[in-house]
């Protein structure tokens, strides 16, 4: 979502508002800036209980999340995940988190996924 432009901020707010109102169970928002900031920060005033930064040792109780990179949330949704979840991988090619979509699916302790 790098290649919004101006309208970053706006529409990192609305997908973070609408992972909620789609009743997402977990947002994991990975990233530092003020757009992506926007997407948890959107996300907790639509309702979602979050705040500060989440590690894979503090993270369940919260239902949106911020990490610093990719490595914290693969951390994280390897402490979580169970047969049965769902993952969506949404970013920017810029955000590299391609990388972390491979690792989940590579990772045969998450249980069955494809890609």
């Amino acid at each position: 979502m790098a290649e919004l432009g101006e309208d970053a901020i706006a529409e990192h707010d609305r997908i973070g508002r609408l992972a909620v109102r789609l009743d997402v169970s977990r947002l994991v928002v990975v990233g530092t800036g003020r757009s992506i900031s926007a997407m948890h920060h959107g996300a907790v005033l639509e309702g979602a209980w979050g705040s500060g930064e989440a590690t894979a040792d503090h993270g369940a109780d919260r239902t949106a999340v911020n990490v610093a990179d990719g490595d914290a949330a693969l951390a994280l949704l390897r402490a979580e995940l169970r047969p049965g979840d769902v993952v969506l991988v949404k970013a920017s090619n810029a955000a590299g988190l391609g990388a972390v979509a491979d690792a989940l699916v590579a990772d045969d302790t998450c249980g069955s996924v494809r890609p």
